[in-house]
This record gives structure tokens, C-alpha cells and sequence, in this order.
């Protein structure tokens, strides 16, 4: 008989033994995965609602309120109506409403949204939370006859800026927005008119009352007229010009009346800005491209500055009607220092606007007249520049028709242009019968515009600088003696 053989059972590799236990895992997950994804998937929007909150506390269409009843945190309470018509003030159908103000108060009150509402027990109580003596109440009506009230109380303490407001039982925080969009004071629902100005077009400046100034326009040039003749400094009046052009109220308070003015100080106004326009004519093209002119007559514009309103604006009156004005928009009139507008280089005029210069000293003047004559080429044409300007060539003459070198006059006369003031005096000095200067400049504009240069002696070292007949600086004296050796020095080509 033959051995039997019998089959020795072979080891499995332990990694086969992993993977088998891995892919059993595996089809279990499957299954599970199968199981699961076989159950209907949840809409977006549900799942959106079910994590966020509903913080809607009021949701109507605002053509559904027949009224609101306002009473703001400062001044008085109004009601206002919506009608067929449109929003009007109640008792005052006529009175001018802020239309973008009107719509967004409707509209807020009829769509709250919380920022965080609070649990229902505490709805009913008001107390500690502002509810009490609320900041601001509206009462809202609507056309079925019910209605609701609307409180805000006070800040709630958080790191951004919340406060309380309560909806029948609902309580609330909202953000500031919801606060300002419902308190809204009376004053704020009248349209605000903006002042017409335009820097360009005012020729004349002047301020009453607590300071003094009055400049005028003079061609390309400003001059102080009240309380002195003086040159003012160009680039100071058209940072002027600049802030008059920017000048914005903030908000309306009310007609002019006499008890109004009391209250403000506008009856007796700290001081007064009259601007004067010059007439003029403007050149408007419409859409098609074709212009239209319109000729503006001469205007004039008043604006009176009376008490503080707060801390950052005061009060003023324009038009018959008080208004208020931050000191941003208004700085330039409320530090009014008419100081910083004189000219620190007094003898302004161009040289290509000069029409004639003269000296006077020790008795005797001299006087050389200024021309500018067109540069002819040999071809009889006028010689131009690459930008087909006509070129011009200075002429300069004495009082005997001799030309004096026209090159030597430049430098003179940019000398005197640069001359500047110096140490002011305590008191301005203005010449009477008997006062001699030692020498006088004046110059003459082609437009009859002219600025001139008196020297008095002061002390040994010093004159007292004289312009435009007013003395207001200091210079040394030695400056007036080479102004006049420069001047003696420039003869006849």
C-alpha cells in the first residue's frame, strides 16, 4: 500500500490578510454611503434657513402706511401723510420735504431688520434698556386702521455701536443705521439750498462786523480796498476763491424770523460775507452739441454768521433762511485773518502787463514807458512759436524817446518784484502833510491798474515801506538805495 500524501495547509501572507479586511471595510462603507445617499438631499434654501435666524421684526409694503408719527431725540414732533399725492407734512401741505430723507423713513419703518433679537421674556419689560424714556418713538398707521409703535431706547453695550428697539413685544438690538434712518429731526425733512457760487465769476469780497476787509477783483489781480489800499497775495485769494466754491450748509432750520434771529445771533451777526458777481455770459451746449448763451446778470450773495450750533457748526443766515454750516465747510470764514492775504511780494504787476514805471527821488522823476511790439520776420509775417503764439519784444523809452536796453530793465524790474516786507510795524503808518519819502516807485498796468513803493525814513538803518499809501512793514534802508542806484544805472542803447 502507498503513503497517503496529505496536503499541508499553506500560510497566507499577512498583507493579504490586511487587504481582504480592507475591502470587507470598504463595501460595508459603500453600503452605508449607498444607504445614506438614497435619502432625498436637502434644498439650499432650507438649509440656509434652518442656520440662520429670522431676524425680521417688521415686513410690509410701505404703501400700506397711511401715516408716521415721529418724535425725535431733538426738537418737536410732526406727522407725516401719504396720500395719493405723495408724502406731505401734516397742517403743512406746503412746506418743502427732503424726498430721498421722506422715503427711506417710510421705508425703514416698514422693513426692520434686528441685529440680534432677545429672548421673549424680556419684551415686556422696558426698563434697563432705554425703553422707558425711549430716544426716538414712531407710530406707525396703516390704511386698515391698526398701526404699531416703534422705540428706540438706549446704546446697547456692545463693541460696535447697537442699540434697543422694541416692536410690540419684539426686542431687539439694530444697528445705527436703523437708529439714524428713524430719528430724524424736523429740521432735517426741508430741502437744504446750496449757495450759487462760483469763484470765477466774483469780482468783489467783503466782510462786516467783527473783522474788516474788502478786496476787489482788478483784472488777473486782487487789491485790498477796506481797511487799506494793499496788494493781496494771488495764490492766498484763489485758495479763497477755492474754499467759496466748496461752501456746503449742512442743514435747514427754519425761515428767518425775528425770534429765530434772536435765538441764533443772527440779529446781530458776528460778521457778514457779501460776495458780488460780475454780470457775464456763459456758453452751455446741450446734447446735440448745440450751444446755448445765456447772459447772468450782476448778483450778489449775503452770508451771515451768528451763534454756535454744536461744537463742530454754527449757524447762518442766507436767503431768508437759517441754516447751519460745519466748520470744515466754513473754516475759511470762521478764522477769517485777513492778515494771511496780503502780499508778501507787493509789486505784483507782471512785466508783460507793465505800461510805465516811475522813480522819484531827491525832487526829480524819471518816467520809462513800456511797450511790447510784435516780432516781425524779414517775409513781413508775424514770427510765431511752436504753438502759433505771436511773439513779442519789450520796448522800453525814457521821457526823451531814447530806448534803454530792454534786458537791463528785466533784471531791474525782477528785482523789484522780488522785493519783500519785512518786520511789521505795531501800527499802520499812512503819510500826512509834511512826511517826505526818500524815494518812490509806482507802476502803472496796461489796464490802469498801478502799485506803488514810498520809502520813510524810520530810524538810521530802517524805512518804513509805504504801499499803495499805507505803511504796515519795516525794511532796511539800504534795500530802497540799491533799488534806486539799479534804477539810474539802466541808460539809453
Amino acid at each position: 500500500m502507498q503513503p497517503v500524501r496529505l496536503n499541508e495547509r499553506k500560510k497566507r501572507p499577512r498583507a493579504l490578510i490586511l487587504a481582504g479586511l480592507l475591502l470587507v471595510a470598504l463595501a460595508a462603507a459603500g453600503g452605508i454611503l449607498l444607504l445614506r445617499f438614497s435619502q432625498p438631499a436637502k434644498d439650499d434654501a432650507q438649509t440656509a434657513a434652518e442656520e440662520t435666524p429670522d431676524m425680521t421684526v417688521t415686513d410690509i409694503s410701505e404703501s400700506t402706511i397711511s401715516a408716521l408719527t415721529v418724535w425725535p431725540s431733538v426738537g418737536e414732533s410732526y406727522r407725516l401723510l401719504q396720500t395719493e399725492d405723495g408724502i406731505h407734512l401734516d397742517g403743512r401741505p406746503d412746506h418743502p420735504l427732503k424726498e430721498q430723507t421722506v422715503r427711506n423713513l417710510f421705508y425703514t419703518s416698514a422693513h426692520i431688520q434686528a441685529d440680534e433679537k432677545l429672548p421673549a421674556r424680556h419684551g415686556a419689560d422696558a426698563d434697563g434698556y432705554g425703553l422707558d424714556t425711549p430716544l426716538c418713538r414712531v407710530r406707525v398707521e396703516l390704511q386698515d386702521g391698526s398701526g404699531y409703535d416703534i422705540l428706540i431706547g438706549g446704546q446697547a453695550p456692545t463693541s460696535q455701536t447697537r442699540y434697543y428697539l422694541k416692536v410690540g413685544d419684539q426686542l431687539c438690538t439694530v444697528t445705527g443705521d436703523v437708529t439714524d434712518a428713524l430719528n430724524v429731526p424736523f429740521t432735517s425733512l426741508h430741502p437744504v439750498t446750496q449757495p450759487a457760487i462760483s469763484g470765477e465769476f466774483i469780482d468783489r469780497i467783503t466782510l462786516t462786523g467783527d473783522v474788516t476787509f474788502d478786496a476787489v477783483r482788478e483784472g488777473d489781480y486782487w487789491t485790498l480796498r477796506e481797511p487799506w489800499r494793499y496788494p493781496l497775495d494771488q495764490s492766498a485769494m484763489e485758495g479763497l476763491l477755492s474754499a467759496l466754491d466748496k461752501a456746503r450748509f449742512a442743514s435747514w432750520i427754519g425761515d428767518a424770523s425775528e425770534e429765530l434771529l434772536e435765538q441764533t445771533g443772527l440779529s446781530a451777526p458776528r460778521r457778514t460775507l457779501t460776495l458780488c458777481f460780475a454780470p457775464t455770459t456763459l456758453t452751455v451746449p446741450d446734447e446735440s452739441g448745440e450751444t446755448h448763451v445765456f447772459d447772468l446778470p450782476e448778483s450778489t450773495i449775503e452770508i451771515a454768521m451768528g451763534n454756535a450750533f454744536s461744537a463742530t457748526a454754527d449757524y447762518y443766515l442766507t436767503g431768508g433762511e437759517v441754516l447751519t454750516g460745519t466748520m470744515l465747510s466754513f473754516s475759511f470764514l470762521r478764522s477769517f485773518d485777513p492778515e494771511r492775504y496780503l502780499a508778501a511780494y507787493p509789486m505784483d504787476i507782471r512785466s508783460n502787463d507793465l505800461s510805465r514805471v516811475t522813480v522819484t527821488a531827491k525832487g526829480r522823476s524819471s518816467t520809462l514807458s513800456v511797450r511790447y511790439v510784435e516780432r516781425v520776420l524779414p517775409n513781413n509775417e508775424l514770427e510765431t512759436d511752436e504753438y502759433g503764439n505771436v511773439l513779442y519784444d519789450m520796448q522800453i523809452k525814457n521821457s526823451e524817446g531814447a530806448v534803454i536796453d530792454s534786458s537791463a530793465f528785466a533784471g531791474w524790474y525782477e528785482q523789484l518784484m522780488g522785493f519783500s516786507t519785512a518786520q511789521r510795524l505795531k501800527e499802520p503808518f499812512i503819510p500826512r502833510e509834511g512826511d517826505e519819502p526818500s524815494l518812490v516807485i509806482e507802476v502803472s498796468g496796461a489796464d490802469g491798474l498801478t502799485r506803488s513803493l514810498a520809502f520813510y525814513p524810520y530810524d538810521a538803518l530802517r524805512d518804513r515801506l509805504a504801499v499803495s499809501g499805507v505803511a504796515l512793514y519795516l525794511c532796511d534802508s539800504d534795500r530802497g538805495r540799491r533799488l534806486l542806484e539799479g534804477f539810474e544805472a539802466l541808460s539809453p542803447r
